[in-house]
C-alpha cells in the first residue's frame, strides 16, 4: 500500500513540478490515441478499471507501485476524488468537507473544498468564493486584487472588437506591435520593415526615406506574418556606432538598418528619423522611440526655417536657393485693379514671383529686323519702318513659345512686314481667302494679324485696310466686278423729262410731285408741305416696343434693414396700378443677399391671379433672375429667363401685388419688377 501511494505521489509530484500545474485525471472507455509524457496526464480506463500514465509519446502504461497494477472499484463520481481502499484498489472519496488535499504547481496545498471532479473525471475549480477566484464579469480581463484573490480589471476583451481599456495602456519600457503579411523579399528580425503595398511589409531597402512601418520582430519569408514594433520603445539594428541623443535615419548603405547622423540637430529634410536613446557599436540594436510627435515629419513637416515678416494678405513663397526653408512674400498691391501673381522667366532659371495687373503689353519695333521674344506672348507688337521688315517667329512649342503662344502684330509703317516662322508653318485668312501652311506671311501698311499656336504650327487672322480692290454688282446694276476701273450701268432704270418742283417728293412713274391732297393716314397738314402727326393717331402698335413698356417696381425691405420674414414679402396687395390694358412680357427678382422667392399677382376686382406658375427665386450673389413666356434671354440681354410666366394679360384698372414668398432668413431687401407693354 505504501509503495503504491508513494509511486502515485511521486508521479503526481513529478508532473506538478515539471509542468507548473496540478496533475489532471481524465477517464473514458478506451485509451486516447495520443499522449505526451511531458503533460503529466493520468487516464482512467472505465472498461479495464485501470489507471494509466503516459510513459512515452502516444504510449499508455498501467500505473503501478512495484507490485503490479491498481484496480479501480466503482466509477469516479463528479465532485469526489479517489483514494486507495486497499494496497491494490482505488475507490471514491468525498471531497466536500474533508481533509483531502491536492498538490498544485506552486507546491501550495489547497483544501479539498476548492476542487472537485467533473462528470469526465477532471479536477476543476469548485466555485467556492473562499477559494480566491471571482466573482467576475464575462469578457472582463482578470487581475489579482490581493495576493490570493482574482477579480475584474477595467479592460474588456469580447473576442470581436479591439480590447478596451478606459484607463489607457502603458507600455513602460516596451513597444506596441502590429502584424502584417510579408511581401516578396521577406523581413529580418531587428531590421526596419517598410510598406510595400496595401497591408504588406518588406525589408526596407538602403536609402529609404519614407514608408517605414517599424521594426520586424522575427525573420520571415514572403507569405508569412510578421510582428512589427511600430510605436513606443523599439530597437532597430544600427549600421554604425550610435551616440545617445543623436538622430537616426534609415541606412543609406545597409538594407533595414539605421544610420546615426552624427548630430543631435533634428533633420529638416523629408526623411523619416528617430532619436537614439542608447549608445551601441555598429551591428547592434539601438533603443529608440517610434511614432512620437518629433518623428512624424514624413514630408519634411516639423522642421525649422525662417519666415520673413510680411504685410497682411501677402502671398508667401520660398525665397532661398536650393532646398529652401526660408519663406518670403509678395507685398499685396494697394492700387485698384485685378492682379495676378506671375513669374517673368527670361534666363532659363527660376525667379521670384511678382504681382502685376492684367493687361496687354505693347512692344513698338522701329528696326528692319526682329525676332519675337517669350515676352511677346499675349502682347501687341507694332512694326514701323519705311523699309521692308524681316521678322523671325521661333518654332511653335519651343522654349517660351509653348502652351499656345499668342500675339497681335500690326504693320503701321510704309515698309512691308514679312513674318517667317522657324521650322513651323503659318496658315492665315483674310476675307474669303485662306492660305494653308505657308512659309511666311506678309503685312502691308495698316494690316494686322492675330497670331495663334497649336504648339506645332502657327495660325493667323488678318485684318486688312486700304483702297477697295474689288467691287461686285447685282441686278439690275451691271458692270461688276470692278478691280481697277469700270462703268456701272442700269438697263431697266427710267428717267423723266417732266419738270419737277423744288422740295417735292417724287411719286414715281409720271414724275409728278406729291401734293398735300395726296397725304393720308396719321399725317395732317395746314395746307403747306409742313406736316404733323394727327392727334391720338399713333397707336401702341405703331410705336417702338420700348416706348410702350410699363414697369411696376415693388421694393420690400431695405439694404440697412433687418432680415426679411416670409410675411414681409406676401401677401402684399395693390402695390401698383395699371392705367392701360397691356401684356406682361417679363418678371424680374433681385435681392441684396441670399435667394428669397416672390410670387407676384394681379388683382382684378375681388379676383387675385398669380402671374407665375411658381414663386421665382432670386439668383445668388445679388444677381437677377427672370421669367418670360419663352424662357429666352431677358430684357437685360444677359440673363436667361425661366418660362414660368403663365398669366400675361392686364386690364385697365387692375392692381399688381405680391401673393407670397420665402425670405430665407438672409436678405434684407427684395425687389420685384413686372414689365408689360401697352396693347
Amino acid at each position: 500500500m505504501r509503495r503504491i501511494l508513494l509511486g502515485l505521489g511521486l508521479v503526481l509530484a513529478w508532473c506538478a513540478s515539471a509542468h507548473g500545474q496540478a496533475t489532471q485525471v481524465v477517464s473514458g472507455p478506451t485509451d486516447p490515441p495520443t499522449c505526451n509524457p511531458n503533460t503529466g496526464l493520468l487516464f482512467y480506463n472505465n472498461t479495464s478499471k485501470l489507471m494509466k500514465f503516459c510513459s512515452a509519446l502516444n504510449t499508455w502504461t498501467v500505473l503501478g507501485g512495484g507490485g503490479g497494477g491498481v484496480t479501480v472499484t466503482g466509477s469516479p463520481v463528479a465532485g469526489n476524488i479517489t483514494e486507495f481502499s486497499s494496497p491494490t484498489s482505488i475507490t471514491n472519496a468525498p471531497t466536500s468537507g474533508n481533509s483531502g488535499i491536492v498538490a498544485t504547481s506552486s507546491g501550495v496545498l489547497v483544501s479539498g473544498d476548492c476542487v472537485k471532479v467533473d462528470a469526465n473525471g477532471n479536477f476543476v475549480d469548485s466555485g467556492v468564493p473562499s477559494c480566491g477566484v471571482g466573482p467576475g464579469t464575462t469578457n472582463f480581463m482578470a487581475k489579482f486584487n490581493s495576493s490570493t484573490t482574482v477579480t475584474n480589471s477595467t479592460c474588456v476583451d469580447d473576442g470581436l472588437n479591439p480590447t478596451r481599456c478606459p484607463d489607457g495602456m502603458d507600455s513602460a519600457a516596451g513597444g506596441f506591435y502590429i502584424e502584417r503579411p510579408v511581401d516578396t523579399g521577406g523581413v529580418i528580425a531587428g531590421k526596419l520593415a517598410c510598406r510595400s503595398s496595401i497591408k504588406k511589409a518588406v525589408l526596407c531597402p538602403a536609402g529609404t526615406t519614407q514608408g517605414v512601418l517599424g521594426v520586424a520582430q522575427s525573420t520571415q519569408s514572403a507569405g508569412a506574418t510578421v510582428e512589427i514594433c511600430f510605436a513606443g520603445t523599439c530597437s532597430p539594428i544600427s549600421s554604425n556606432a550610435t551616440t545617445e541623443g543623436h538622430w537616426l535615419i534609415p541606412s543609406t548603405s545597409i538594407a533595414g538598418d539605421v544610420d546615426d547622423t552624427g548630430s543631435a540637430a533634428e533633420p529638416t529634410t523629408g526623411t523619416q528619423h528617430f532619436q537614439a536613446e542608447s549608445a551601441v557599436t555598429g551591428g547592434n540594436a539601438v533603443q529608440t522611440t517610434l511614432l512620437t510627435l518629433d518623428t512624424l515629419n514624413a514630408t519634411g513637416g516639423g522642421g525649422s526655417g525662417t519666415i520673413t515678416p510680411c504685410t497682411q494678405f501677402g502671398l508667401t513663397y520660398y525665397s532661398a536657393v536650393g532646398s529652401s526653408n526660408t519663406l518670403n512674400c509678395i507685398a499685396p498691391p494697394t492700387a485698384n485693379g485685378k492682379y495676378f501673381a506671375i513669374y517673368d522667366v527670361n534666363g532659363g532659371a527660376a525667379v521670384a514671383p511678382t504681382a502685376a495687373l492684367g493687361g496687354v503689353p505693347v512692344n513698338a519695333q522701329v528696326g528692319t529686323t526682329y525676332t519675337y521674344l517669350y515676352s511677346d506672348r499675349a502682347s501687341y507688337t507694332t512694326f514701323n519702318n519705311a523699309s521692308p521688315i524681316a521678322v523671325t517667329l521661333p518654332q511653335a512649342g519651343s522654349t517660351g513659345f509653348g502652351s499656345n503662344w499668342v500675339n497681335v502684330s500690326c504693320a503701321i509703317g510704309a515698309g512691308t512686314v514679312t513674318i517667317t516662322p522657324t521650322t513651323s508653318t503659318i496658315s492665315y485668312t483674310f476675307g474669303a481667302t485662306y492660305v494653308t501652311a505657308a512659309a511666311s506671311m506678309a503685312l502691308t501698311t495698316g494690316q494686322c494679324a492675330w497670331i495663334y499656336s497649336n504648339n506645332t504650327d502657327y495660325f493667323a487672322l488678318q485684318v486688312r485696310t486700304g483702297a477697295v480692290s474689288n467691287i461686285a454688282t447685282t441686278s439690275p446694276i451691271t458692270g461688276g466686278p470692278i478691280t481697277t476701273t469700270g462703268t456701272i450701268a442700269c438697263a431697266t432704270c427710267v428717267t423723266s423729262a417732266a419738270s419737277l418742283t423744288n422740295n417735292q417728293i417724287i411719286s414715281g412713274a409720271g414724275g409728278q410731285g406729291i401734293k398735300v391732297n395726296d397725304l393720308s393716314g396719321d399725317v395732317t397738314t395746314s395746307g403747306t408741305m409742313v406736316t404733323t402727326i394727327a392727334a391720338n393717331a399713333v397707336t401702341a402698335a405703331k410705336s417702338a416696343v420700348v416706348m410702350t413698356r410699363r414697369t411696376c417696381s415693388i421694393v420690400i425691405g431695405a439694404d440697412n434693414g433687418s432680415a426679411l420674414a416670409d410675411a414681409d414679402i406676401g401677401p402684399q396687395g395693390s402695390q401698383c396700378f395699371v392705367a392701360e390694358a397691356g401684356t406682361i412680357v417679363e418678371v424680374d427678382v433681385k435681392a441684396n443677399a441670399g435667394t428669397p422667392t416672390g410670387l407676384p399677382r394681379k388683382e382684378h376686382g375681388a379676383s387675385n391671379t398669380s402671374l407665375l406658375s411658381a414663386a421665382l427665386s432670386t439668383a445668388a450673389s445679388g444677381a437677377i433672375a427672370c421669367s418670360n413666356t419663352g424662357g429666352t434671354t431677358g430684357i437685360d440681354g444677359t440673363t436667361t429667363c425661366t418660362n414660368t410666366l403663365n398669366s400675361t394679360s392686364l386690364a385697365a384698372g387692375d392692381f399688381i401685388g405680391v401673393a407670397s414668398g420665402v425670405a430665407g432668413g438672409t436678405a434684407t431687401r427684395l425687389t420685384i419688377h413686372i414689365t408689360w407693354v401697352v396693347n
